[in-house]
């Protein structure tokens, strides 16, 4: 009888020992999620119409972090759970110049965005030749 009580005792203490360690981790693991933040935004032309199909790109040279999202037809994007750091959001679109914008990710809360886009110099080679 000792010995079985001894055993279930050991049991306890290692079963205590293991959801001690899984409530730790759990902790951290929802700290980091509560620290990613979420960067949406508008890309728009000169006249402040919103560019739909633009690719907005975010991106960190330093981590490796890059993330590419397509404007809807609102001209909207949306990156969500971004690690906090510094980043270097780029927008493109056929017509237009691109853009660059330089943001921070410090929090969860989330950061919004207007990209203007301006419209490129159109360029057109002409060749003539005579006979």
């Amino acid at each position: 009888m000792l010995k079985a009580q001894r055993s279930i005792a050991q049991i306890s203490f290692v079963f205590l020992i293991l959801c001690s360690a899984l409530s730790v981790a759990s902790v951290f693991v929802n700290a980091q999620a509560l620290n990613a933040g979420t960067v949406t935004g508008v890309v728009t032309d000169p006249n402040g119409a919103v560019v739909p199909n633009a690719t907005v790109t975010i991106a960190n040279a330093i981590t490796g972090y890059t993330r590419t999202a397509t404007t809807d037809a609102e001209g909207a994007f949306r990156f969500g759970d971004v690690p906090p750091n510094n980043y270097q959001l780029k927008a493109t679109a056929p017509g237009f110049t691109s853009e660059q914008q330089s943001l921070t990710v410090r929090s969860s809360v989330p950061i919004t965005v207007k990209i203007p886009l301006s419209v490129s110099t159109a360029s057109e080679t002409v060749t003539v030749t005579s006979n």
